[in-house]
């Protein structure tokens, strides 16, 4: 693992997330967007077509609702949690070389883009040393976990 991070610059750990994980972050989903727009529970899949076309929607006619939205998401404490458990401390401490007391957690974030969007693509790059997760000197790391297939 460490050897492809020194190698590539990244790790691509596959599967990280358990079933219960999986299902928690989708009801979460489903659950916070429920306040705003209504999906029907048969069509709660996040690579349904209707789903994306009413995202579009949701975000074209009420900026300010799906600000809201993804703020609550990005808040929200049990998705929090399943990035804080023991897993991702213990693997964060491997791939940072120190001890598991020695792990900070900051700057969480979620993403929703469109499919096929190009507007928020960057290339190779490097996250701002200003960043309060940097500092002072702090090695660091993003974790990225998509849910849908990219």
């Amino acid at each position: 693992m460490l050897s492809e991070y020194n190698r590539n610059g990244h790790i691509t750990i596959k599967n990280i997330l358990s079933n219960h994980e999986k299902k928690k972050i989708i009801d979460i989903f489903f659950d916070v967007l429920d306040k705003y727009v209504h999906i029907p529970v048969k069509n709660r899949n996040l690579n349904n077509n209707l789903l994306h076309k009413k995202l579009i929607d949701f975000r074209k006619k009420n900026p300010k609702d799906f600000g809201q939205f993804y703020d609550e998401l990005k808040l929200n404490a049990y998705l929090r949690l399943i990035m804080c458990s023991k897993k991702f401390i213990k693997l964060s401490s491997k791939i940072l070389r120190t001890k598991e007391n020695f792990i900070f957690m900051n700057g969480f974030q979620i993403r929703l883009d469109e499919p096929f969007a190009t507007r928020n693509t960057y290339g190779w790059h490097q996250d701002s040393p200003d960043y309060m997760q940097g500092y002072p000197k702090f090695n660091s790391f993003v974790c990225w976990l998509p849910i849908t297939d990219n």
